[in-house]
């Protein structure tokens, strides 16, 4: 027959091993949210990086469109001297 003690042991061992199992899942949500609000803010810098380039793409077409050069900034030629 089975004793009651081996089989408070087993249960503290299974209690033991859930309670395990549920800290690393609850780990593991936390590092899923803060990889979401990573990718998130990567999307973001990558969106506001795009629309610098756009605008850099369309000053340029339009320059040369108009047949114009890109100037320098008289505070950049200073820089430079």
């Amino acid at each position: 027959m089975i004793e009651q003690s081996e089989v408070q042991k087993q249960l503290d061992f299974l209690t033991k091993d859930r309670e395990q199992v549920q800290k690393r899942l609850d780990q593991a949500s936390e590092e899923i949210q803060n990889l979401e609000r990573t990718l998130n803010h990567l999307d973001g810098a990558i969106q506001v990086s795009n629309h610098y380039l756009s605008m850099i793409n369309n000053k340029e077409t339009d320059n040369k469109d108009n047949g114009e050069k890109t100037k320098t900034p008289k505070s950049e030629k200073k820089d430079k001297k």
